[in-house]
């Protein structure tokens, strides 16, 4: 996906024109590819969502994915989730 997206907005994004000839740039183009890896590398420190872990069945790992979440006081959500 990342690699797709990278190749279609390189495509529009860094094609230069000089002196009527028709270059791509290859250092927009590869800033680009090097932020889609950058975004995909911190989503990998991203907490998974506690909703889809309580459908999953797993009840406290959602409950540490909450307050690791929210800031403050989660006793009154823990109250009501059992």
């Amino acid at each position: 996906c990342g690699l797709f997206a990278t190749n279609l907005l390189g495509s529009y994004a860094t094609v230069v024109k000089v002196e009527e000839h028709t270059f791509c740039d290859w250092r927009r183009l590869a800033l680009l590819g090097m932020m889609f890896a950058a975004v995909l590398f911190f989503m990998a420190f991203m907490p998974e969502s506690p909703k889809w872990l309580a459908q999953q069945g797993h009840v406290q790992a959602a409950k540490l994915a909450l307050r690791r979440l929210r800031v403050g006081d989660t006793t009154a959500e823990e109250i009501e989730l059992e």
